[in-house]
C-alpha cells in the first residue's frame, strides 16, 4: 500500500522550511523529509503516490499537547476610561510543538541516525542563522511564519533505544506588517478615537478638547515656545535673556 497524503503531511514531513536556505529552491520551500529521508525523497513523494512506506521513515511526528491557536492576556496599563477597561486584551504569539520519534528500523540504524541527526542540525543552524521560518502542519491547523525555539531530547526512560524522541518547539511572533496592523485591537481604536486632538500641540488642555492657546501651548504644555515675561523697551541697554548690561558710549 502506498503512502497516503495524510501520512506524509502529518506524520513523516509536517515541517517545511521556508525562506532562509530554502530561498534558492524552486518555490522557496524545503520539506523536512528531504533531510530525514534524502534517499527516498523525490518529486513523486510530494503527492504520496510512491512505494515509500510509513515504516521506512527515519522519524514519525505527532503534535504535542499544549499547542495554541489563540494566546492573549489581560492588559495591565492605564485606560482612557472604565467602560472599556474590562475588555482590554493583548494578543501574544502562538506556539506549537511536535514530538519526533526515531524508531531506528533501517539497516545500519545506529550509523544512519548519527549521520542524519548531524546533517539535520547543521542544516537547521544554517536555516535559523539565515532568518528562515517554518510551516508546521497539524490536523487542526497549519501554522505559518513560525520560528524555531528549541529542538530537545524528550526520550522516555522505558525505551531501550537512547535518544528515541525529540521535541520541536515553534513560536509565531508578529513577523509581518499585516500581523502588526492586526494587533491594533478594537479597544485601541476606541481609545484612539476617544481622545480628540485639534492639531499638533499635545498639551494636557489641548488633549482634553480645548483649542490651542497661549495658556496650553507654553513651555512643557505643547509644541510652541514659551512666552517671554516682558519685552525690553526700544533703546534699552539691558538684555533680559542674558542679564548683561549694555555698553555705554561716551
Amino acid at each position: 500500500m502506498s503512502l497516503s497524503q495524510q501520512q506524509l503531511t502529518f506524520q513523516i514531513s509536517p515541517i517545511t522550511l521556508t525562506g532562509g536556505i530554502a530561498s534558492n529552491i524552486t518555490g522557496g520551500m524545503l520539506p523536512l523529509v528531504a533531510l530525514t529521508n534524502p534517499n527516498a525523497f523525490s518529486q513523486n513523494l510530494l503527492t504520496g503516490d510512491t512505494d515509500f512506506q510509513l515504516e521506512d521513515a527515519f522519524a514519525i511526528f505527532s503534535p504535542a499537547a499544549g499547542g495554541s491557536l489563540v494566546e492573549q492576556q489581560p492588559a495591565e496599563y492605564p485606560f482612557a476610561n472604565l467602560t472599556v477597561a474590562a475588555n482590554a486584551i493583548i494578543r501574544n504569539p502562538i506556539n506549537v510543538s511536535l514530538i519526533m520519534v526515531t524508531p531506528m528500523k533501517q539497516q545500519s540504524a545506529w550509523s544512519v541516525k548519527l549521520q542524519t541527526m548531524q546533517a539535520l542540525k547543521a542544516t537547521l543552524d544554517s536555516h535559523n542563522n539565515a532568518g528562515g521560518t517554518y510551516t508546521v502542519y497539524t490536523p487542526a491547523y497549519t501554522y505559518t511564519n513560525m520560528l524555531m525555539l528549541n529542538l530537545t531530547d524528550c526520550s522516555t526512560p522505558t525505551s531501550p533505544i537512547p535518544q528515541n524522541a525529540w521535541k520541536w518547539d515553534f513560536t509565531r511572533p508578529l513577523v509581518s506588517l499585516e500581523d502588526a496592523s492586526g494587533a491594533l485591537s478594537n479597544l485601541m481604536n476606541q481609545i484612539n478615537n476617544g481622545v480628540p486632538s485639534t492639531g499638533d500641540p499635545s498639551g494636557a488642555a489641548t488633549a482634553g478638547g480645548n483649542s490651542p492657546s497661549s495658556t496650553n501651548t507654553a513651555g512643557g504644555g505643547g509644541g510652541s515656545a514659551p512666552i517671554l515675561p516682558f519685552s525690553p523697551p526700544s533703546g534699552s541697554a539691558s538684555n533680559p535673556l542674558t542679564g548683561g548690561g549694555g555698553i555705554g558710549h561716551a
